[in-house]
């Protein structure tokens, strides 16, 4: 059978198993499992079930109900030796095919764990092993589920046996490699948080003589909360703690507000020599051959080319206008004065545009843009990147305690923290635009791991 036909009856099967999960017994259940974890995730943030949903929007929705709904249909009731899916082969399973319904047999008994991803072959396998360990990695089959795995992403998922072949459950969360290093952090929150409850109750209740040795032993108990609520719940949390990040208010050198700042004097025909003449002798300008325009420095003309000089703006003679582009509204005004003093009666009066940050994110997209040149842009950021990373092999990193990568090489404590550090430095770069191709390879060789 082909793959696409086996894809196709697992499509079916799960539509089949959602329309089960309305039914009555389910359908109650299935409200009261999703209403419990989303309520117990907006707790976590302190928002409403309503807000956590709004603001996660269509894309990142998908992916939680896609998750929760392979949670609640593995999960046993009460005191009940089956969960949904189970109880729907019984009594439907008629109706699928036998590859379908050894993949829900298979599902049905799949646990969720946090999965780092080792190697990518898109669009066919990923190669995986459990995250925090050195494990021997498990090839998992999958087309879908790879198109936008990187090296060291990681992911909470179920890995499925098939007829002897692994394949990923239906629901896959993303994490970053940083976000799965905190989790130990949010697991460690969570048994606080229950002991905190627990003992509330013993303080209300007079007649409760707990003591805090069974407390501890009780909030342990209690955690066994599935390893997949967990991860839902701060996965959920960590994703509408980025949604709702305020923007960074960004300055430039002078602590002005950053705004793209274009002023515009009209200049009559007959003047345009001699404004070209003065800017070509005026202080502070340096005229760029290749671009055509000056460029305005804070320094004397004579150091305008030195390292750390500042550039506050550049200048452009195009048609009838001078065009001043700078980028805050105090540097606008200032760009007025100095051309009102060189240049005098030879321009007009200015008109200035204003544009803010968020509003040129909004405005602008790389998606209307002609396809870049494909001269040698790749060999130039790996050249780059090249000299960028063998440089920070000598410098003190803060992630690092301030030890530099070569120096924690020689230090066994501090190799679980470079090889963390380094991984984060990978899988950051995958995901950067133009970036992707970049192979670290050299750098774990350089550093003498290469096994990891």
């Amino acid at each position: 059978m082909s793959t696409r036909k086996q894809q196709k009856e697992l499509d079916k099967a799960i539509v089949h198993l959602m329309k089960y999960a309305e039914e009555a017994l389910w359908s109650e259940r299935k409200k009261q499992f999703f209403d419990d974890i989303l309520m117990d995730a907006a707790n976590g943030v302190d928002i409403s079930v309503s807000e956590l949903i709004e603001t996660l929007g269509e894309g990142y929705l998908g992916m939680a109900f896609s998750y929760l709904f392979e949670l609640f249909a593995t999960s046993c009731w009460n005191n009940e030796k089956f969960c949904m899916i189970e109880d729907y082969v019984k009594r439907r399973g008629w109706r699928e095919t036998p590859y379908a319904t050894r993949y829900l047999n298979a599902l049905a008994k799949s646990e969720v764990r946090l999965w780092e991803v080792v190697t990518v072959n898109v669009g066919q396998w990923a190669e995986v092993r459990p995250f925090g360990t050195t494990s021997t990695v498990l090839r998992v089959y999958e087309r879908s589920g790879t198109q936008n795995l990187k090296r060291w992403d990681c992911i909470a998922t179920s890995v499925i046996l098939l007829d002897g072949k692994p394949t990923f459950g239906g629901g896959i969360l993303p994490f970053s490699q940083e976000q799965a290093q905190d989790f130990p952090v949010f697991l460690e929150y969570a048994h606080r948080r229950v002991i905190e409850e627990l003992k509330e109750i013993r303080a209300d209740d007079q007649q409760c003589s707990w003591s805090d040795e069974e407390i501890n032993l009780m909030a342990s108990s209690e955690e066994s909360d599935p390893l997949s609520e967990l991860l839902f719940s701060f996965w959920i949390c960590e994703t509408y703690l980025a949604l709702t990040k305020p923007m960074p208010t960004l300055v430039n050198r002078d602590g002005h507000l950053l705004q793209w700042s274009k002023v515009r004097f009209p200049v009559a025909p007959e003047n345009q020599d001699e404004i070209e003449r003065r800017l070509h002798t005026a202080p502070h300008l340096d005229f760029d051959s290749n671009t055509k325009e000056w460029l305005w420095f804070d320094g004397e003309k004579d150091k305008v080319r030195d390292f750390g000089t500042t550039i506050l703006g550049q200048l452009s003679l195009v048609d009838d206008s001078l065009i001043a582009t700078v980028n805050s509204v105090e540097r606008a005004e200032t760009v007025k004065a100095y051309l009102n003093d060189l240049l005098g009666k030879l321009i007009g009066n200015p008109l200035s545009v204003h544009e803010n940050v968020q509003s040129m994110m909004e405005n602008y997209s790389t998606k209307n843009l002609p396809p870049a040149e494909p001269l040698d842009v790749p060999e130039l950021i790996t050249a780059s990147l090249d000299q960028h990373y063998r440089k920070i092999l000598d410098e003190p990193i803060p992630a690092l305690n301030n030890l530099t990568p070569r120096e924690c090489v020689q230090k066994s404590d501090q190799q679980v923290n470079l090889i963390q550090w380094l991984k984060s430095l990978e899988n950051n770069t995958a995901r950067a635009p133009h970036m992707a191709h970049y192979d670290f390879t050299w750098m774990w060789q350089e550093l003498g791991i290469e096994e990891v």
